[in-house]
């Protein structure tokens, strides 16, 4: 039943942002705080009846209280109302990955990399502390978005492992099949590397626009993440920063013991990747992409490599048909196929010479 009113004494209602197994979650203002705007989340009716409910909504609050980091979301107040537990938590003024992603965001690779890097350092801080998530998916990352900066926060603590804890665990592995690893599918034990694969993920998704596994049941699904290598990582129009597919990959491999080991260690590879796209070292702009690999057909011509030269062109031009000037040069090449062609009308700087030794 949704709830209205006062929360706690002091956290009125404002309206209900979203329900689900677990209860719902509400937007408040906290009027023992200037109406600071902030988020309430109650446990369900029906899960208010259960002690493995109370003790899965009691361990969230506990372990989230205990994850300082900027990227996770922040318990701010705990209670009881009406029968049943609430927790206040900061609020956030952003939509969750999954909504975003399919609103067709139009973050450039620059962006979309900072904002993996962040979910990486948060998911260190958490698997530091003995805490492994077990659904991330881009339904638990919130994203808010100021002057083009990103700031993701990892949520839904609920079902987490907390390892060398005595808080009460639950035998079985629920969570989001399609972003499950193998062996959380399976139903074994799992460590921070059951994050990582489901993190690969998201990152697959992210970056393609699609997900590597989906299949047109559950079963199909589930099948494809036990059994099945991903397809090509890969987006139509759009080039995937150099490194990154190598990384998700690994991220995607069936056995744990073949991953990255931290989310350290993945943190570390996006902020090289970042830092080469930044520094424009690499082009994530197919157009741009081109023009430089046109550059390179015209050095292979000049150093009289022409069928080299040749197929380059060809898959320039089956990629970017309206790229004229690869078109023209192709159609010259087609035409003169057995000499060099001449590629630019301005003079060439004379090649700098060895001088003549003095004897």
């Amino acid at each position: 039943m949704a709830l209205s009113g006062i929360i706690g004494g002091h956290y009125r209602i404002v309206e209900e942002l979203g329900s689900g197994a677990m209860g719902e979650v509400y937007k408040a203002v906290d009027t023992k705080l200037f109406d600071r705007v902030v988020a309430v989340k109650v446990l369900g009716e029906r899960m208010s009846e259960s002690d493995q409910g109370r003790d899965r909504f009691r361990r969230e609050v506990e372990v989230v209280a205990r994850l300082d980091h900027p990227n996770i979301v922040t318990i701010l107040d705990w209670g009881e109302h009406l029968g049943r537990e609430y927790f206040v938590m900061e609020y956030i003024d952003g939509l969750d990955l999954q909504h975003r992603m399919r609103a067709g965001i139009a973050w450039s690779a620059e962006q979309r990399l900072d904002l993996a890097r962040q979910v990486c350092d948060a998911l260190h801080l958490a698997h530091e502390r003995g805490v492994v998530h077990r659904d991330i998916k881009p339904g638990n990352i919130m994203v808010s978005e100021r002057d083009g900066e990103l700031f993701p926060k990892l949520v839904d603590f609920g079902i987490v492992h907390v390892e060398r804890s005595n808080l009460t665990q639950h035998e079985s592995q629920p969570g989001t099949f399609s972003y499950m690893s193998p062996e959380q599918l399976r139903g074994e034990a799992v460590d921070r590397r059951s994050d990582l694969f489901s993190l690969g993920i998201v990152l697959f998704e992210l970056f393609s626009g699609t997900h590597p596994f989906r299949g047109s049941s559950h079963a199909v699904t589930i099948s494809r993440i036990l059994h099945d290598p991903p397809p090509a990582f890969e987006r139509p129009g759009e080039a995937i920063p150099p490194g990154l597919a190598d990384l998700v990959l690994a991220l995607l491999e069936k056995e744990p013991a073949q991953r990255p080991g931290t989310a350290a260690e993945v943190a570390v590879s996006l902020r090289a990747i970042l830092r080469r796209v930044r520094s424009g070292e690499v082009s994530t702009d197919p157009a741009a992409r081109a023009v430089s690999r046109v550059d390179a057909v015209e050095r292979l011509i000049l150093e009289g490599r022409v069928d080299e030269a040749r197929e380059r062109l060809v898959a320039i031009v089956r990629e970017h048909p309206d790229d004229a000037r690869a078109t023209s040069l192709l159609d010259r090449l087609v035409t003169a196929p057995t000499r060099a062609v001449p590629v630019r009308t301005e003079p060439m700087a004379e090649p700098e010479r060895e001088p003549t030794p003095v004897p």
